[in-house]
């Protein structure tokens, strides 16, 4: 009797097939260190001048601090603004700029404790719930990042940054066409805006607007032809029109603009990936983690790339890493488990499973294979229990009857298990496997003639039979 199916690998949302499409006004992705950029690039340039006092000490105390700031002196800046501020605390411009040069350390919780005390003294500047905005999207605090845009924009309806800040954190909760409508906007008042072409394409990508994201990201090079961001961006966009060399064209511009852009190398690696090229893709993998060691997913495609070349041990070591990044990625898991099944560990890959089926209680596919691993170590009424749990919650799952069909076979309940069989050829007709599997069950049922029969399909599909 042959070994229970196992469903493969499963790719998903940080697999090759998705890709990491970033948005930010900046163009440094994923971790935010755009927001230390644009504010030292943007903000800090636009510093607000000491406000005359009496105390002409305040005044140098506060332009000394904003010559260490726009010098990228921030700590040095800060203790020129602590200074002024102890002398006098009502100085808006000292709160102000203190919550600059915090936010460029991506110390954002005291960079809000200060752009909240400027606000207290000068409720109607726009800048400081523009940029307080910046600090919650870069902790993830949503809703008080729109909050503070909302503000902002209020306050000042002609600031095309703030439409382009609030649109990234629209875009980063999945709410696209928001996004647009304020890169629309943002657009309309700055037509010469790089960054904002060049995220509303994004948002176009993720809607599956193709040619409206390819234009947008078109306009986004040409105003800024060393944006590698956007040259990264299009490129994901030919990668999923499986356009795959002009997509390694773009990524190649990318890493050539910035060669420390993590985000280019994993992504190219997806495209040779794509394209069969393995060992491309494992020099640009291996690349995206030296320059990026927390980047989960490309540990987690590496880890794909060495199970497809059965080194399950390093496969494992990658889903690891993974996992420690993102407990709560159920792909990672899944495919760590099949790792363990296949060097023989059934009870971890009876834990992964379990992880899985905690993160997705409707996974068909982790209770079948979790089924696989309780038959090969004999508890099968638990392997029955899972096996009937992945076809009601899939009807059409060919394997899960097969592998039913392979239990009901070792209890010695050969019309089950030809019963399963014959529903997993029904579902999949080039099943190989369960023409063998059902030609046992007929041959220890007694029927020898039914059984050569389903042994010769077997064969017949490339499968070797063997009794």
């Amino acid at each position: 009797m042959a070994t229970a199916d196992m469903d493969t690998a499963r790719y998903d949302n940080i697999t090759i097939i998705a890709r990491l499409a970033m948005i930010g006004s900046s163009g440094i992705p994923i971790s935010r260190r755009w927001l230390r950029l644009v504010l030292l690039a943007l903000s800090v340039a636009a510093l607000i001048p000491g406000i005359a006092c009496a105390a002409d000490e305040v005044d140098s105390l506060v332009s000394e601090g904003d010559g260490h700031v726009k010098a990228g002196e921030l700590v040095q800046g800060i203790a020129a603004y602590d200074a002024a501020i102890q002398l006098d605390p009502g100085r808006f411009d000292a709160h102000y700029n203190r919550g600059i040069a915090y936010h460029g350390m991506e110390e954002y919780d005291r960079a809000i404790e200060n752009y909240d005390a400027a606000i207290r003294l000068d409720p109607e500047h726009a800048s400081a719930y523009n940029n307080r905005g910046k600090a919650h999207y870069a902790m993830g605090e949503y809703d008080r990042a729109i909050e503070s845009y909302d503000i902002a924009i209020r306050l000042d309806p002609q600031v095309a940054n703030a439409y382009s800040g609030r649109a990234n954190v629209y875009h980063d909760m999945g709410d696209y066409e928001r996004a647009i409508e304020d890169l629309d906007t943002a657009i309309r008042l700055e037509p010469e805006l790089a960054d904002a072409y060049n995220n509303r394409g994004n948002a176009y990508g993720r809607l599956g607007e193709y040619d409206r994201a390819m234009q947008d990201l078109n306009t986004a090079i040409r105003l800024d032809p060393d944006s590698a961001v956007a040259y990264n961006n299009r490129g994901t966009i030919y990668d999923d029109n499986v356009q795959y060399d002009l997509a390694i064209a773009d990524y190649d511009a990318a890493i050539r603009l910035n060669p420390q852009y993590a985000e280019a190398h994993y992504n190219r690696g997806n495209a040779h990936l794509s394209m069969g090229n393995d060992e491309l893709a494992m020099s640009d993998y291996d690349q995206a983690i030296r320059l990026d060691p927390e980047f989960a997913a490309a540990y987690y495609n590496r880890g794909l790339v060495r199970g497809s070349q059965g080194k399950f041990e390093r496969a494992i070591d990658d889903y690891d890493a993974a996992i420690r990044l993102n407990p709560e990625d159920d792909a990672a898991y899944y495919n760590r488990g099949n790792a363990h099944i296949r060097l023989g560990e059934y009870e971890r890959a009876i834990e992964d499973y379990d992880a899985v089926i905690r993160l997705d209680p409707k996974d068909s596919t982790a209770y079948n294979n979790r089924g696989s691993a309780y038959r090969e170590i004999g508890e099968l009424d638990r392997a029955m229990e899972d096996y009937d749990a992945a076809i009601r919650l899939n009807p059409d799952h060919a394997s899960a009857y097969n592998n039913r069909g392979a239990a009901h076979h070792d209890s010695g309940e050969y019309d089950r298990a030809i019963t399963d069989f014959g529903t997993a050829i029904r579902l999949n007709p080039e099943y190989g496997q369960a023409y063998c599997n059902r030609s046992h069950a007929l041959r220890a049922s007694g029927d020898e003639v039914l059984a050569e029969r389903d042994r010769s399909a077997a064969l017949a599909l490339g499968y070797d039979c063997r009794w």
